[in-house]
């Protein structure tokens, strides 16, 4: 199957290149093939080559809309070795929308 376009990415402002030891990486990984997305044409085997999405709920509803199949969000950061898997769950897209609420 045809993949979806990558969603647009705001380039890095200097405030970030200064917590890159914070910053976290949000990436889409096949739970059977272990790759990566990468970019329309296909899926890597590197985190380095996949597509790092801004945002858990940008990722989600980008999984949800392209019909990507046996999809788990993966998180990684910059100063941790581990990562942290997630299930993909419709319910990350109001993620942002939801702490807003409660707060």
């Amino acid at each position: 199957p045809r993949l979806p376009a990558s969603p647009p990415n705001k380039p890095c402002d200097s405030s970030r290149e200064g917590l890159n030891w914070l910053l976290m990486r949000v990436l889409l990984r096949n739970r059977i093939t272990r790759l990566y997305y990468a970019d329309p044409n296909g899926w890597a085997a590197g985190v380095g080559q996949a597509f790092d999405f801004i945002s858990l709920p940008q990722a989600t509803r980008f999984a949800l809309d392209g019909s990507l199949p046996e999809i788990e969000i993966v998180l990684r950061y910059d100063s941790l070795q581990d990562e942290v898997v997630m299930p993909l769950l419709p319910e990350y897209c109001d993620f942002i929308r939801s702490r807003a609420a409660a707060a």
